[in-house]
């Protein structure tokens, strides 16, 4: 009978450290999830800026995550549906925006890997945040976006 009572015991603690093992796991994967989806999205971006700046001149228009122009590592996957546009502004100026759907914990994220650049925010509402600056029509809120101004 003791020897069922220290089964049982020792049963029950194990049961115990593996979900408290478990939870740790689950957290961990929940902390890396944002972190993955941040550096594929960054990998497009630079991808992106580093195309649109080695050519000459640049008309307005998109770029998709399969265009072979932006040499993206061989087996890269977009992890979300990325897009770039190319847009002349009313101020004359072209400008290259970045953006895809991404959660709140994935911007935050991509902020941090990139030392809180600011020209990386979100389409709050039709408007570049932080900072203030209306976005084109075809960016939908709530979008991860990295903006640049083509000189």
């Amino acid at each position: 009978m003791k020897a069922l009572l220290i089964a049982i015991v020792l049963a029950g603690f194990l049961a115990f450290w593996s979900f408290l093992t478990f939870r740790a796991d689950m957290a961990e994967r929940s902390e890396t999830r944002p972190k993955i989806v941040a550096a594929n999205y960054i990998m497009f971006r630079n991808a992106v800026f580093g195309h649109v700046f080695s050519l000459d001149t640049v008309a307005p228009g998109t770029i998709a995550p399969d265009d072979p122009a932006l040499h993206l590592p061989q087996g890269w996957t977009a992890l979300r549906d990325w897009r770039a546009l190319l847009q002349m502004e009313e101020d004359g100026l072209m400008y290259c925006y970045v953006y895809g759907p991404a959660r709140p914990e994935d911007i935050v994220a991509a902020q941090k890997l990139l030392n809180h650049s600011r020209t990386l925010g979100w389409n709050d509402a039709g408007v570049f945040s932080p900072g203030g600056r209306p976005l084109p029509a075809a960016i939908p809120s709530g979008d991860i976006v990295s903006v640049v101004r083509i000189d």
